[in-house]
């Protein structure tokens, strides 16, 4: 390539990664106003009472009491830092979200600046930038910045490619550093353990990268450092089984007819289709959902199809494969999930092909290509998901803030019975949503089947979201 050409590429590719990133920036604003719903609701009041009762931040890490989920470090340590430092607000919380997925896109973007460097790629900060740009604008985020309670998948993330990034790079440093990087390793590995349970599946992931970069991690130092981490591992597990109690039936692991549809739901979120498309086709309107699919991952197959052209090289083969083993194996703890899907739990998996894909994209002349129709297939995922009422997730939320902002006129200075006609509708203001809401004490709520059995003021809540109020008898 002459100079000219590449002077003009590289014009084009700082083009293609200012497209990118603010088309994410854009994408993404809108969600700080979303409210606060579901689970949102539960960790705020757990955060207020922890905080109320003077409990140490560190307290969740020890805790005195069994959770369903063990995650000290993006659950409790985070609500309490919402609760005690922005003040509990739904925007502030929503803004820190989109913060923490800048970040999570960041360290993506170091991560890959790291696998350029260790494979000798030709533009290591330009595949870095836009590995971390394009990454920021995948439509799998949706929830993780449009819901309070999903911080916890940009931290694992964070901590993730920190620990993967350590590992890449500490082979090529002098002895000391080389030690202190390798220390990193552990540490960040500690970090992204008590942040959710899938990275304990990290030291799979580093010996997949040392075969990508074309290494062996057979010195001493190497095994060593996975020898801890494996023990960190198994220490982690026993800490566990201590600090949690039996999890909701949809977390239970099964081996039937589920792991197909876990399978259909990782190509989906490869490809950028909502789990709203996919609700669509599943029970609500096939037609439309098709069609919802098709145009969004029409422009994202084609993103994938020129990335991948372009990253073609001497060692094609084995990244391929490595990517592709790397994405399997990260997605490995959802595929047996007996009913919970969605996108963002493939938030670690696509982190290496997005990275393959960067390679490629600035190795070529279809970066601006690739860019735009990258952006074109994430805007129709997330603005469409984002517009749709209940029973779409964002709908639901806007619903349930509406209905709580009209009980919040009403005295309900008794115990308080509900009737929901829909379990869905009702799971995005809970009893704990009630509790916060209109200051009542959460054991004073409970749960009937119809108002006519409820010895207490009654609120029904019909399938269609409308409100009715029987006074106690």
């Amino acid at each position: 390539m002459n100079t000219d050409s590449k002077t003009n590429n590289n014009y084009l590719i700082w083009a293609a990664i200012s497209l990118l990133l603010t088309s994410s920036i854009f994408m993404w604003l809108p969600a700080i106003n979303t409210p606060y719903w579901g689970d949102d609701y539960s960790f705020l009041l757990s955060a207020k009472i922890a905080s109320e009762s003077g409990q140490p931040w560190w307290s969740a890490f020890w805790p005195a009491i069994e959770f369903k989920f063990w995650r000290p470090l993006s659950q409790e340590t985070w609500w309490r830092f919402v609760y005690d430092s922005l003040g509990a607000k739904a925007h502030l919380a929503h803004l820190a979200n989109l913060v923490l997925l800048l970040f999570g896109a960041a360290s993506v973007g170091i991560l890959a600046y790291s696998v350029a460097f260790a494979c000798k790629w030709q533009q290591p900060l330009a595949t870095a930038l836009f590995a971390g740009t394009f990454y920021s604008g995948y439509s799998l985020h949706f929830l993780p910045v449009h819901w309070a309670a999903a911080a916890n998948s940009s931290i694992l993330v964070l901590f993730t490619c920190l620990t993967l990034s350590a590992w890449v790079v500490a082979p090529f440093a002098q002895k000391n550093m080389r030690i202190l990087l390798l220390i990193f390793v552990v540490l960040f590995l500690i970090s992204a353990l008590l942040s959710k349970e899938s990275a304990a599946l990290l030291p799979i992931l580093m010996l997949l990268l040392s075969f990508f970069s074309g290494r062996k991690a057979t010195r001493f130092p190497d095994v060593l450092t996975l020898m801890l981490c494996v023990l960190v591992i198994f220490i982690w597990l026993f800490l566990r089984e201590m600090f949690t109690t039996d999890i909701d039936p949809q977390y239970d692991l099964e081996l039937s007819s589920n792991v197909a549809r876990n399978i259909f739901s990782l190509i989906s979120w490869v490809f950028n289709i909502p789990r709203e498309a996919l609700r669509f086709i599943a029970v609500e309107d096939r037609a439309h959902g098709i069609a919802w699919a098709i145009i969004v991952s029409g422009p994202m197959f084609l993103t994938w199809i020129l990335g991948l052209i372009g990253a073609k090289s001497a060692s094609f083969k084995r990244e391929f494969l490595t990517a592709f083993l790397f994405m399997v194996v990260a997605y490995i703890p959802y595929l047996f999930l007996a009913w919970n899907s969605y996108a963002y739990y493939a938030a670690v998996a696509v982190i290496l092909p997005t990275i393959l894909l960067a390679k490629g994209a600035t190795s070529g002349k279809n970066v601006i290509l690739i860019a735009l129709l990258f952006c074109v297939s994430s805007w129709l995922a997330v603005d469409l998901s984002r517009k749709l009422d209940h029973p779409g997730l964002i709908g639901r939320a806007y619903w349930a803030e509406s209905t709580l902002t009209h009980l919040e006129q009403i005295d309900f200075s008794n115990h308080l019975s509900v009737a929901a006609a829909e379990n869905q509708r009702f799971y995005s203001i809970g009893i704990a949503g009630l509790a916060w809401r209109l200051g009542l004490p959460r054991e004073s709520i409970s749960i009937v089947s119809s108002c006519k059995e409820a010895q207490t003021t009654c609120l029904a809540i019909t399938t269609e979201g409308r409100l009715e109020i029987f006074e106690s008898p």
